[in-house]
């Protein structure tokens, strides 16, 4: 199983793409802290909490949702929360602007823990890092408004592969390394 490579390595969280993979790593006994990154059902947030698996946030609509679901399952355990910055991927996360409502959201409800804040390189594998420097600085800038209002979640992350091999700047207090692992 690579996850426990992943461990023996030195990882101290995995990755992983669905509440159903993180159910799989809890059943085979990994009890290391799991971060669902691809956007998850809210109807999946007491299952996750319940695994005590954090889920990635990237949108309000999806965290109203997940709310709701929390309020008609309440979880044993609060549900751990990474809220995705959208810096320029243009795929999942909550736009700049819209970050310290969504934020102050997650932040203030009793059974949410907003443990990271997380984004995404658009062009981290790319000869110039123009593009992957503005994104860091997109990212930085958002978590220094928030900090700013009092939210300041203990893990920041946004260095992916290919970012890993080529900007070490950018590396923060967790790291994404995916395909570079195969």
């Amino acid at each position: 199983m690579p996850h426990r490579a992943a461990l023996r390595g030195g990882a101290s969280h995995l990755g992983v793409a669905t509440v159903a993979e993180a159910r799989e790593l809890r059943e085979a006994g990994i009890n290391s802290p799991i971060l669902v990154l691809g956007s998850s059902d809210p109807s999946e947030a007491p299952i996750a909490a319940g695994l005590e698996v954090a889920i990635g946030i990237g949108d309000q609509v999806q965290a109203e949702r997940l709310l709701l679901a929390l309020e008609n399952a309440p979880p044993a355990h609060p549900l751990v929360v990474h809220l995705k910055i959208d810096t320029g991927m243009r795929r999942f996360g909550v736009g700049i602007s819209e970050a310290p409502a969504l934020g102050r959201l997650l932040n203030s409800h009793p059974r949410v823990h907003l443990d990271g804040l997380y984004s995404h390189f658009a062009e981290s594998d790319v000869a110039c890092t123009d593009r992957m420097d503005e994104q860091l600085e997109t990212f930085l800038r958002t978590r220094r408004v928030l900090s700013e209002i009092g939210i300041q979640p203990e893990i920041a992350h946004i260095s992916n592969s290919a970012a890993l091999l080529r900007n070490r700047s950018a590396d923060l207090n967790m790291v994404r390394a995916g395909i570079c692992l195969y």
